[in-house]
């Protein structure tokens, strides 16, 4: 009896998980092309084994906010099918996954959201890309946050106004701004070169603006943040539908590295 009830008690006491069932963990590995998540990795995550049969697999699907209530980045708030849900499973290789729970501090819940993010965007663009795509180098880790969009038609002044604003915007026109912040994880200085936003309807380009930042370089110093206001827009530009994805594109120069982050989606005709 005394063994029994010694029992019960190291079972009552142990921790809950709510871990993924294997569809999901299917499905983020599916999702992630099996690619680590982690920028900064980009490891293959499976392949075939030495034999002439079999395969070899090194992800491991990880939770965004813990599996359990005290876990790392616990968010005690969550019910257990949030926490075993797609939405917070990222794939990694199996050492990435030991150090984003290791390092909870240099790993935040945003920054594995934007991982993911920025994984599955990559993957899906090699599936409709005509050639292979290179995913973003290591060596020139590059972190990009949007803030403070809106988009709008350009309208003239009032007719009675007293204030006249000289401006080359006509009628019409198509305008937009946002907040771009930029951080370059490198160990040297990095300059992007042909920024442009792009609109791009049904994974078609429709709209390119080449010139949202004047056409200038972006100079990112190691280690720090660079934050740019743009305020641009194009001319005589038709109606955009809903659903209209909305792109930043530019180039890492001498790394050919390209850099795609979508910005937002037009959630109405504008």
């Amino acid at each position: 009896m005394a063994k029994k009830k010694a029992a019960k008690k190291i079972g009552s006491g142990k921790r809950q998980r709510d871990d993924f069932l294997a569809p999901i963990k299917d499905e983020l590995a599916k999702r992630a092309g099996h690619r680590c998540s982690n920028p900064a990795c980009q490891k293959q995550t499976s392949g075939p084994a030495a034999a002439p049969v079999g395969s070899v697999s090194l992800g491991v699907a990880s939770h965004i906010v813990a599996a359990s209530p005290r876990g790392p980045r616990a968010d005690p708030t969550l019910t257990p099918d949030e926490r075993r849900s797609l939405d917070n499973g990222i794939w990694l290789c199996q050492n990435c996954a030991k150090l984003i729970d290791s390092d909870t501090d240099g790993h935040s819940v945003d920054d594995l959201r934007r991982w993911k993010a920025e994984t599955e965007e990559f993957a899906r663009r090699q599936l409709r890309a005509s050639g292979p795509l290179q995913p973003s180098d290591p060596r020139s880790f590059l972190r990009l946050e949007f803030s403070d969009w809106c988009i709008w038609r350009h309208k003239p002044d009032p007719p009675n106004s007293m204030l006249r604003i000289i401006t080359w915007w006509r009628e019409g026109d198509l305008r937009y701004s946002f907040r771009l912040s930029l951080r370059s994880e490198a160990a040297q200085e990095e300059m992007l070169r042909r920024a442009r936003v792009v609109f791009r309807i049904k994974d078609e380009d429709r709209w390119t603006d080449n010139n949202c930042v004047s056409g200038e370089d972006i100079r990112l110093l190691p280690g720090r943040w660079n934050t740019i206001e743009i305020d641009s827009g194009l001319q005589a530009t038709p109606a955009l539908e809903e659903g209209t994805e909305v792109v930043f594109i530019a180039d890492v120069v001498g790394t050919d590295t390209h850099i795609e982050r979508r910005i937002a989606v037009v959630s109405e005709p504008v």
